[in-house]
């Protein structure tokens, strides 16, 4: 009896941390639409978020929102990879894009601490990986959402700015990341 207990205690545990992973994609969306500096994607902007007039901070993202309180940011850019990458990626699948990014951070950062590591989820019928990251001891946990459309490569972070950030609070940061993101895969279809 006390062995089923433990057991049952176990699989709730661990139940309720594969759930939590899982972020949802329902956060809800303002009529504003934003079209990347290319031209090449458009998505609606999630409520309570902006694009800030100011390009010259986020010269090398396609989107950078800001949330209203200036706590937040949703940044997206284009990962460029070679062919013979793009064609392990095709075989092997987001992993591999997802290991690249990563080690791209843990080599830019002193402190990087992989907090989770990639898993693969899907949003409707499309497949995404993400992984979640502090870049040094003062810093938030960023989480990074990586995807393919139309044979090109996107990398989304969403990342905690300023103020206290409980569980909670990212997760409806990386909620309102998850459906920008979602918004721009049904939008740029």
């Amino acid at each position: 009896m006390l062995k089923n207990l433990f057991y049952s205690v176990v699989l709730i545990v661990f139940v309720s941390c594969v759930s939590s992973y899982h972020y949802s994609y329902d956060y809800p969306l303002s009529s504003e639409y934003v079209t990347a500096k290319d031209g090449t994607l458009s998505a609606f902007i999630p409520q309570g978020w902006f694009v800030p007039n100011d390009n010259a901070q986020s010269p090398n993202y396609l989107f950078w929102l800001l949330k209203e309180d200036y706590t937040s940011a949703i940044v997206l850019e284009e990962i460029f990879l070679d062919n013979t990458t793009v064609k392990r990626i095709e075989n092997e699948g987001l992993y591999l894009i997802a290991n690249i990014s990563l080690t791209f951070k843990a080599n830019t950062s002193q402190d990087f601490k992989l907090s989770r590591k990639p898993e693969i989820f899907k949003m409707g019928n499309k497949d995404y990986c993400a992984y979640e990251y502090f870049a040094d001891w003062t810093s938030k946990k960023v989480r990074v959402i990586l995807f393919e459309l139309n044979g090109r490569y996107y990398e989304c972070s969403a990342i905690p700015l300023s103020g206290v950030w409980f569980e909670k609070n990212l997760k409806e940061l990386y909620s309102a990341a998850q459906t920008f993101v979602f918004s721009i895969s049904k939008f740029s279809l």
